[in-house]
């Protein structure tokens, strides 16, 4: 989000995490939800595969409740 400052500066604030292999959290997340798939993220990608983690599903569910 983009906002100006009351001395007419901008600022600029994330709205979301990086949702793929290079966040380390991500990553952590996956596997911690996945406890017995020691193979769930390799090479930083879902299954080795997958580059993003989260907007793929997310998608699907858009198209299936929206159109």
């Amino acid at each position: 989000m983009v906002s100006q400052t009351s001395s007419h500066d901008w600022t600029i604030e994330p709205l979301t995490n990086n949702q793929n292999g290079d966040n380390v959290a991500e990553v952590e997340r996956v596997r911690r939800e996945h406890p017995g798939e020691p193979d769930c993220v390799q090479d930083h990608r879902v299954l080795g595969a997958i580059a993003p983690f989260r907007c793929a599903s997310y998608l699907i569910r858009q198209s299936i409740v929206y159109y």
